[in-house]
């Protein structure tokens, strides 16, 4: 009975139940998400990054596919999606009768609910567990977000592992021993053995450090240019020279192949006596520091010691292996997501735990499952891991969005873009939370009782980017879903405001009445929505029917499987169907006598049984003169229609 008693008055009891109300509510709603657009070529990326693994073996098998700037994604991390295929498999292994749409579909709801638990316990660090539950619980409500959480295998499981990267990266910062290992030999101490030291040493030293400045910098910057010039003078004199002479004799087969191939041979040797020589005079300027100052060299080798020690005892730390492992595991998802690690090692320097060699094992550890779960890096690291970088900063141009009832393509969306979507696609309440709670942040600021690590938290993780995003007009499109990333602060100060609030608000049913006006807006939508949560608007845009011809509604296409549905009833045998936009979703749902045909290949519409369009981007207002026989709708919305020619 006391166990009973204890669970039940436990902070995590309110979070716990809103997991499992969750978790029951979407196996039950589960069937009804359709595929979305991008699912099938994502896995099917996945299933060719999984190939490259027996390939590393047996290197013929390595997937051809895996190349640079192709259009099969190989410039985002396949990890999330690599986990996703192996559960495919496994389900089917085990002969478990279930769509594999729905294992994938599960599998990315699952991963939002952690998402949630994150940040659930983030939010506890700088406030209630009231107010951190209400935050959590706004969160968990979003129609947008619940939408997603079914349907996107990109943007909401990146968000999600960034939320727990960030949890767990402040555990790892939580769990960092308070006393540091010996730092070695002080700058004073170092100071008075020089002081004392002879000056014939001191003056030899000196000497010492020029010339191998002097040597190092000349054999860096000039040594390749030399190199090159005296191989393809050597080549080019034959024996009319005496360095053409010694060339002949290094290289008697020197007629076989070209001047460049041995010049890259030479400059290959000289990488290697480049290193070699900056390892001697490191050997040698060691020596001679052992020789000025013994009592300073044995302190700095004893603290190198500790450093090492404690570096390879951080490497095997539960906290240090799990943190880094999943902000690697996040960056194998999105390139944008040491942005995350960033955030940690703040949080570490602000809390004066600053054990480098646990943020060095955790860096490390990080980068290396990143390399290790994105095949695609492996044939060329930094060039490809470059070039992602500015793939993610730079959408492709051909794509458009619809926004305030005009087209744009991705690299001209107006400044506007981002802060007007988010004011509108966002629940009324959410927003008044989340102005109450700047509000309340600022007040707390100007007194100087805000914690400076939760102000640098919201600045780094959702202002910086956001003003980013906006000044510097970041292509975006599909409205923000490729951000959603940066919404949890958002619900973070949200829950600031409701601490407000709750301060002055003592009994738990008035603030659990408060909780319950908050979420109303978002539960009310999502079942009015349903399945098609994520085309939400609130009422600051007229709702969804506001929101129709001025921005986008179902960009994923997942109405088409309500399309597919009508069609295998009332379709002929062997109806031939035009499906403008991804095709591919029609077929997976749609009778097996069905054809599907590619819209880029027809030359007269009348030539066939139906058309079927998406209202994205208002494409289906260019086909006006053809008669509607069915729409999909949502709040008298159409979100695709038939059409017959």
């Amino acid at each position: 009975m006391q166990t009973v008693r204890r669970i039940f008055r436990s902070k995590a009891l309110p979070l716990t139940a809103l997991i499992l109300l969750n978790l029951v509510i979407g196996l039950i709603v589960l069937p009804a998400y359709s595929e979305s657009w991008d699912e099938a070529g994502l896995l099917g990326y996945a299933a060719r990054s999984l190939r490259a693994y027996p390939a590393l073996l047996s290197p013929d098998l390595m997937p051809v596919s895996l190349v640079r700037g192709d259009a099969l994604f190989g410039d985002h991390g396949p990890a999330f999606v690599m986990v996703v295929v192996l559960l495919q498999r496994l389900v089917a292994a085990w002969g478990i009768p279930v769509l594999q749409v729905q294992v994938d579909h599960l599998v990315y709801f699952l991963t939002f609910q952690a998402g949630i638990v994150a940040l659930y316990f983030l939010c506890r660090r700088w406030m209630s567990s009231w107010a951190a539950f209400g935050a959590t619980l706004s969160f968990s409500t979003q129609p947008l977000l619940w939408g997603q959480a079914f349907i996107n295998p990109k943007d909401t499981p990146f968000m999600a592992f960034f939320l727990v990267s960030l949890a767990l990266g402040f555990w790892m910062v939580d769990k960092t021993p308070g006393t540091l290992p010996a730092e070695g030999a002080s700058a004073l101490s170092l100071r008075r053995e020089w002081d004392s030291a002879p000056s014939i040493r001191k003056k030899r030293f000196v000497l010492m450090l020029t010339l191998w400045f002097v040597l190092s910098a000349a054999l860096w910057i000039f040594g390749a240019k030399v190199v090159q010039q005296l191989v393809e003078k050597a080549y080019n004199d034959g024996t009319v020279s005496l360095l053409g002479r010694l060339f002949q004799q290094v290289a008697p087969q020197a007629h076989s192949l070209q001047a460049g191939d041995y010049v890259r041979k030479a400059l290959a040797l000289l990488n290697w006596i480049q290193l070699g020589a900056s390892f001697a005079a490191l050997g040698l300027l060691a020596w001679t520091f052992a020789v000025i100052a013994p009592t300073s060299f044995r302190a700095t080798l004893s603290g190198l010691k500790n450093k090492i020690t404690a570096t390879l005892v951080a490497f095997v730390s539960p906290s240090v292996l799990v943190a880094g492992f999943v902000l690697g595991f996040t960056a194998a998802i999105r390139i944008v997501a040491p942005l995350a690690g960033v955030i940690v090692v703040g949080f570490a320097l602000l809390r004066k735990k600053v054990a480098l060699p646990r943020l060095l094992a955790y860096a490390v550890i990080s980068i290396l499952v990143m390399i290790a779960l994105w095949p695609h890096l492996w044939p060329d690291l930094w060039e490809r891991l470059l070039y992602s970088v500015s793939n993610s900063s730079t959408y492709p141009l051909e794509m458009k969005t619809l926004f305030a009832g005009q087209l744009y393509i991705a690299n001209q969306i107006p400044r506007a873009y981002l802060p007007v979507l988010l004011s509108l696609q966002l629940t009324e309440t959410t927003l008044i939370l989340v102005i109450t709670g700047m509000g309340v942040a600022l007040a707390a600021l100007l007194r100087k009782k805000l914690a400076f690590e939760y102000l640098l938290l919201l600045i780094f993780w959702f202002f910086l980017p956001f003003i980013s995003f906006v000044v510097f007009r970041t292509p975006l499109f599909d409205n923000f879903r490729h951000v959603l990333f940066i919404l949890p602060p958002l619900f973070m100060l949200a829950g600031t405001g409701l601490d407000w609030l709750f301060a002055k608000l003592a009994s738990p049913v008035v603030r659990s009445f408060v909780l319950t006006v908050a979420i109303l807006p978002g539960v009310v939508a999502g079942v009015r929505l349903h399945p098609y949560q994520y085309l939400y608007y609130n009422q600051l845009a007229g709702g969804v029917p506001g929101a129709f011809r001025q921005y986008q509604l179902d960009y994923w296409c997942i109405s088409y499987r309500e399309v597919a549905l009508y069609l295998n009833q009332v379709a002929p045998q062997y109806a031939r169907i035009v499906p403008i936009g991804p095709w591919h979703l029609m077929r997976f749902y749609a009778r097996p006598d069905l054809q599907f045909i590619d819209p880029y290949t027809v030359s007269s519409w009348q030539d066939y049984d139906y058309l079927v369009i998406s209202t994205r981007d208002n494409q289906d207002l260019n086909f006006g003169q053809f008669q509607t026989v069915f729409s999909v709708e949502r709040e008298g919305v159409p979100l695709a229609v038939v059409k017959k020619p």
